[in-house]
């Protein structure tokens, strides 16, 4: 009887797994879980005054708001930029705690974001022989998956750290180590170059106990993460404030503040320096560090300002921005300031995108653009460009004047403004659609031929926003 009862009770078993077998299977032999974890590894550039000086990795745990990498990947970072597996870029330029002797840096994103928490095994139950996954960015490769085992556990002047031999490579650094339940027990940390494949990771329990002594501030990576001190003036990162400048000196040349209109404008006002004076703006995250076009900035006629103050306007919505203003002597000031998206929802609007090209005076509908016909093109009358059409909302019961902002994400991770200006939105029109346009991305292309001399190949995603609101987003391919 009991001989029955255990081969009915295996056999059920047995079916069980059949039919789910992402209940038994081990993370390292799943790649559905893997992908799903690579979601919360990001891979980070790090930007100094001069420059983007490093690339790094980094992890999201404990909320959709923290981010978890090495305290040497920041060390000497003014800001980071964090892509995340998906493409999508974050800017980081806070931190909630940093710790040099752990090597530990716990990062704050500007806001909430979509990104999921990754699990973490703290009780240190690790044994040698175990199977790990690590997962980092060496080089600035998105997201490498490198399988091994852990070769010891121990302490290291205090730190526990996790010995492993899943390779990794310079830019890993701050990645999550994997074990095979995919709880993340460690940050990929440093390689032995003397050794033979011999990996090291902190163990994720210092991370947890540092992250218990989180006091609920952040403050500005710059400046901190060099002296290694976690007691740097609190910043706040739950509104889009500008990063306060330090106080001009008398005749100095200072942005005093940068403020958010209701309207979506940005007003500046500076002091001291010499007038005549010119702003330029431009994405933070842009790692061709280009100006945004002059044409996007309300200039005087002489093409300049003589008072101490300023509006910008027509800028692409959550998005870090680097304000720099000049005056007559060559002085100069700058600030960061963070773009927000208006709350202003004037309709439900249907938008659709379709990838157009004209050649020979023929408009057809194409799946993707050949990044050769395009240069081929250029000068000529063949377009290139997308149809949108923005369907009747319901509740517009009049027409709407508004401010329209088309931007694209680029392969690499920049963002590059296509259209900006005022349009009207028609309501009781009496057609299926209340706006339509033809847009022509031939600047785009001579940007990017301007920063590359050829058009990058790779996914491309469009943004369409009336008044700071997104209304749309396509991804389009080039190949």
């Amino acid at each position: 009887m009991m001989r029955k009862k255990l081969a009915v009770t295996a056999l059920i078993a047995a079916l069980f797994l059949l039919i789910c077998p992402s209940a038994w299977a081990a993370f390292s032999d799943d790649p559905d879980a893997v992908e799903e974890a690579l979601g919360s590894v990001l891979m980070l550039e790090v930007y100094g005054d001069e420059g983007m000086i490093a690339t790094g990795s980094g992890f999201v745990a404990f909320n959709n708001r923290t981010l978890i990498t090495n305290f040497h990947v920041v060390e000497e970072a003014t800001y980071l930029i964090a892509y995340s597996d998906a493409g999508d870029p974050y800017i980081l330029m806070d931190a909630k705690l940093l710790d040099a002797h752990r090597d530990i840096a716990i990062l704050s994103f500007f806001s909430p974001t979509d990104l999921k928490p990754l699990t973490l095994n703290t009780d240190g139950a690790l044994k040698r022989a175990q199977r790990v996954v690590a997962v980092g960015s060496p080089l600035g490769i998105t997201n490498t998956v490198a399988m091994g085992n852990i070769s010891g556990v121990y302490s290291d002047d205090g730190v526990s750290m996790i010995q492993f031999t899943a390779p990794i490579s310079e830019g890993s650094s701050g990645g999550a180590l994997f074990d095979d339940n995919g709880n993340v027990i460690g940050v990929t940390t440093a390689t032995m170059e003397s050794g033979q494949n011999l990996n090291l990771a902190v163990h994720i329990k210092e991370v947890a106990d540092l992250y218990s002594t989180w006091d609920g501030t952040t403050f500005s990576i710059s400046g901190a993460a060099s002296s290694g001190s976690a007691a740097a003036a609190a910043l706040p990162t739950d509104v889009p404030e500008p990063i306060a400048p330090a106080a001009p000196s008398t005749g100095a040349l200072a942005i005093t503040s940068v403020t958010m209109q209701k309207d979506g404008t940005v007003r500046v006002t500076w002091t001291g320096g010499t007038a005549p004076y010119e702003l330029y703006y431009q994405i933070a995250g842009d790692r061709s560090q280009k100006e945004v076009n002059r044409e996007y900035f309300h200039w005087y006629e002489e093409d300049s300002y003589t008072g101490n103050s300023a509006v910008l306007d027509y800028m692409v919505p959550d998005q870090l921005y680097r304000l720099d203003i000049e005056d007559a002597r060559g002085s100069t000031a700058d600030t960061f300031f963070l773009q927000p998206s208006s709350p202003f929802s004037p309709f439900d609007a249907d938008v659709t995108f379709t990838l157009r090209q004209r050649r020979g005076g023929v408009s057809s509908t194409v799946s993707a653009y050949s990044a050769a016909a395009i240069q081929k093109s250029l000068g000529s009358e063949d377009a290139f460009g997308m149809t949108i059409k923005v369907g009747l909302g319901e509740g517009l019961k009049q027409d709407l004047k508004t401010r329209m902002c088309v931007a694209a994400l680029l392969p690499n991770g920049d963002v590059d403004v296509i259209e900006v200006g005022d349009t009207t939105i028609y309501s009781g029109s009496g057609e299926d659609y209340t706006y339509w346009e033809f847009f022509d991305f031939e600047t785009l292309w001579d940007d990017l031929m301007d920063k590359h001399e050829s058009i990058p190949k790779g996914t491309y995603t469009l943004y369409l926003y009336f008044d700071s609101e997104l209304a749309g987003t396509k991804k389009f391919m080039i190949i």
